[in-house]
């Protein structure tokens, strides 16, 4: 079982919540927390959905952590859960609104500059959000700037073709 499923099970008893009442409140699709009790890492957007919609921030800090140390090999998960125990929740305090992965990365990077790839990730997320919410204006600028974007700087493999605007 993964550290997320477990953990989750620990929120969804201590809010004396079901899967399906946690869905509806974090506006998640339906069986999107069995996925992760079945140990798959839901997208980042609903995650951030999941954090957004538990009000207890020691419940939001278990959790992230579970999802963090999930990816992390058992050799480091010792010195960084200790790192994350001992400064995640007091960066989460200090933030003001709703808190999400990239408020979260955002306030490490007062601790530690950003990479350019974690700054990119970020990005991509951002617009990924923006694109499930229905954002038209992002989606005509992608499909136009991203095709250029992608042609110049992603060459194809030999088995994909590179892309074509339709």
């Amino acid at each position: 079982m993964s550290r997320l499923s477990d953990t989750l099970q620990r929120t969804l008893d201590e809010l004396n919540l079901s899967a399906a009442q946690l869905e509806r409140n974090a506006d998640l699709p339906a069986m999107t927390l069995a996925h992760i009790r079945k140990g798959s890492h839901p997208r980042s957007d609903r995650f951030d959905k999941l954090l957004g919609s538990i009000a207890t921030l020691s419940l939001r800090v278990e959790l992230l952590i579970a999802y963090v140390l999930d990816d992390t090999p058992d050799t480091y998960t010792p010195a960084l859960e200790a790192v994350l125990r001992q400064h995640l929740h007091t960066l989460l305090q200090a933030q003001e609104g709703p808190v999400s992965s990239s408020t979260i990365i955002q306030g490490l990077a007062s601790v530690r500059p950003l990479s350019t790839a974690t700054k990119a990730r970020l990005v991509l997320d951002q617009m990924r959000t923006r694109l499930d919410e229905g954002d038209i204006i992002l989606a005509d600028w992608l499909a136009d700037t991203g095709t250029l974007l992608a042609g110049i700087h992603l060459p194809a493999s030999p088995d994909q073709s590179p892309i074509q605007e339709h």
